[in-house]
């Protein structure tokens, strides 16, 4: 935490009622949230002195003290808040075989339903996401090192399929639709929240866009093309960060997860596939589960 002396000499010039030259920003010092803070309360501490006199030296000695004693609270809590977090990783595997889709394309072709890694026989497209044990609600933004980057959050249609299967969001993160096929489609929805439902018209390089909200019972938002009804695809919406979809090799990575006990879900709404696990959290580690999804005829544990 930045000492009084240092925040009055690094913001000096920028207090309020100073005289400075317009191009000084370019020298001023970046501002954490913390410093921010702070330096609000200097402020109000300084408007103070300027404000009392002589008879009330005790009373600004006593701001004095309160205005300290707050900044150095904020500055433990801050830290404390930053530091017991911890990260949920693991794997989705797939044995079995393959299940096909139950409508052929315009050639005759009926398509996986999932896409499994030859190698690793990773599961792709499952959705991961994290519940409180004690069924209080999860809150947060996403951290800006997560993977799904609200600047990602595109649904295309190319090659006569929704790309990606499936997509996560955070509710009302905006989420933009296009066309890359040389022909024409449309986008309907089938959910049970209203302002979810649309059917629009998206020809060739057509765009729309729409702000998704959270369905009942954390449904999923299904996806589907009038024109193509082999086309289908899924969007799981989420009123907290916590949450994830598995790669190319089914791998998936939850971080900044704060210190606690969860509910681990995994879902594959193409195979209707649930499944939950307890997790434990601890400050500054990383919690590695794995899954198999089976479709051998084996026993799922």
């Amino acid at each position: 935490m930045a000492s009084w002396r240092q925040l009055s000499t690094a913001r000096s010039s920028a207090l309020p009622g100073d005289r400075v030259a317009s191009n000084a920003r370019i020298h001023e010092p970046v501002l954490t949230s913390e410093l921010a803070s702070q330096h609000t309360l200097l402020v109000i501490a300084r408007d103070c002195v300027e404000a009392v006199t002589c008879r009330n030296a005790w009373l600004f000695r006593f701001i004095v003290f309160v205005v300290i004693g707050t900044v150095a609270q904020q500055a433990v809590f801050a830290q404390s808040a930053e530091a017991k977090v911890g990260t949920i990783e693991g794997t989705v595997s797939f044995v079995g075989e393959i299940p096909k889709s139950t409508v052929a394309d315009d050639a005759g072709v009926r398509h996986d339903l999932v896409e499994v890694d030859g190698r690793t026989r990773g599961l792709r497209y499952v959705v991961v996401y994290l519940t409180r044990t004690d069924g209080a609600k999860l809150s947060g933004e996403r951290a800006a090192s997560s993977s799904h980057s609200s600047d990602k959050l595109l649904m295309d249609q190319v090659d006569y399929a929704f790309r990606p299967r499936v997509l996560t969001v955070q509710e009302g993160e905006l989420v933009t639709f296009t066309n890359s096929d040389p022909a024409n489609h449309n986008v309907r929805t089938i959910a049970r929240n209203k302002t979810n439902k649309f059917n629009v018209f998206t020809g060739v390089d057509g765009k729309y866009e729409h702000r998704f909200g959270v369905e009942p019972e954390q449904r999923p938002i299904r996806l589907g093309c009038d024109i193509h009804p082999w086309m289908q695809a899924w969007i799981y919406v989420f009123d907290h960060p916590f949450f994830a979809v598995t790669d190319a090799t089914g791998q998936f990575r939850i971080p900044a997860v704060p210190t606690g006990k969860y509910g681990l879900h995994i879902v594959q709404p193409d195979i209707r596939h649930s499944e939950q696990r307890q997790v434990s959290i601890s400050e500054g580690e990383t919690a590695k589960v794995d899954f198999v999804v089976r479709r051998d005829g084996t026993k799922q544990h």
